[in-house]
């Protein structure tokens, strides 16, 4: 129990200077209390518990209207939403009289996906016949986040035995939406060196800039 009897609660309060109250007034004299000095005690104890029943019964009256008043804005709520659902289901319902009701109109202009404007980073992990194929945005390398209205990475590639001399060398291999990718080889590549390039792809179809080439060797 803390020393301080100013941080207890309203309750321990009460039980503490009950108990210190009922004990001394027993026996004033031996606490070197005369049996005012211990009545003085008692009364303002009878006082504080007066004022602290009549505080009990006003917060009990509060819990219970704030119960009242949480069902009530709740069941409000509800009953907005299902007629605002309603309302906005009907065709002949205009914008206007969206907004007199105040209401918000659906928004029938789609937002275009913004342009990537960074590269991939990537590197390779390598199996039997097979590359798994990691990426990251170069403006964001520590995170695996792709950049806002991103579809994924469009992954091209060549084989060969020396760098391909231009972008158009590269195949379209595929368009993943989360790093990695695997993909696999026939044993009649094994030795050879694959090339990849990579690049940002939008939802609207737009695309970013080049990642530097990626070269691995195909293990068979």
């Amino acid at each position: 129990m803390p020393k301080d009897i100013s941080h207890l609660s309203d309750g321990e309060l009460l039980a503490r200077v009950q108990l210190m109250s009922g004990t001394v007034t027993s026996s004033p004299v031996d606490f070197g209390l005369s049996v005012e000095e211990a009545g003085e005690l008692g009364n303002e104890l009878q006082i504080y518990t007066l004022a602290l029943n009549e505080w009990n019964i006003i917060q009990d009256e509060y819990d219970s209207k704030f119960q009242a008043k949480k069902a009530a804005r709740e069941a409000l709520i509800a009953k907005v939403r299902a007629q605002t659902k309603l309302i906005k289901a009907q065709p002949n319902v205009t914008a206007a009289q969206l907004e007199a009701a105040g209401i918000d109109a659906p928004d029938t202009v789609k937002t275009a996906s913004p342009s990537p404007t960074s590269a991939p980073i990537g590197w390779v992990d390598y199996g039997k016949l097979k590359h798994t194929i990691y990426f990251r945005d170069s403006m964001t390398p520590d995170s695996e986040a792709k950049p806002k209205g991103t579809l994924g990475c469009e992954i091209f590639r060549s084989i060969g035995n020396s760098p391909p001399a231009s972008e158009a060398d590269f195949a379209y291999v595929a368009t993943d939406t989360a790093s990695p990718y695997t993909t696999f080889y026939q044993m009649a590549d094994a030795g050879k060196t694959a090339y990849f390039l990579l690049r940002w792809k939008s939802k609207n179809g737009d695309v970013g800039e080049w990642s530097d080439v990626i070269q691995a060797t195909i293990n068979g």
